[in-house]
């Protein structure tokens, strides 16, 4: 099964954030991502809910990934019920994306 590196994590975090900034009209540059971030959440604005959506939930995807690995299973379920877990994490991981997507495409972002 293929599990996504924190630090292509960190790397889709910091392209959302960038993409959510740029459609809102917030200057990026100089600036840390955290700075960005509560920018936008200062905004009010319905992108930011998505998100922080958007980051949570490939926080928590990559949360159970820590908590296999931290059992000794190498990152892959041994149950029903972990892998049931997994799948409902990526399943509302993509739905996420997807949707973050969709709301930035209709701002002609």
């Amino acid at each position: 099964m293929f599990e996504i590196t924190d630090e292509v994590v960190i790397q889709l975090n910091k392209v959302a954030i960038k993409r959510v900034a740029d459609c809102l009209g917030i200057v990026t540059d100089n600036k840390t991502f955290t700075v960005v971030f509560s920018e936008i959440s200062d905004t009010e604005d319905p992108l930011f809910n998505l998100l922080d959506t958007f980051i949570s939930t490939y926080r928590q995807y990559q949360n159970f990934h820590i908590i296999l690995e931290q059992n000794d299973f190498q990152g892959i379920p041994r149950t029903q019920f972990e892998l049931d877990r997994l799948e409902n994490h990526i399943l509302r991981r993509d739905e996420t994306r997807q949707a973050l997507i969709d709301a930035l495409a209709i701002r002609g972002c």
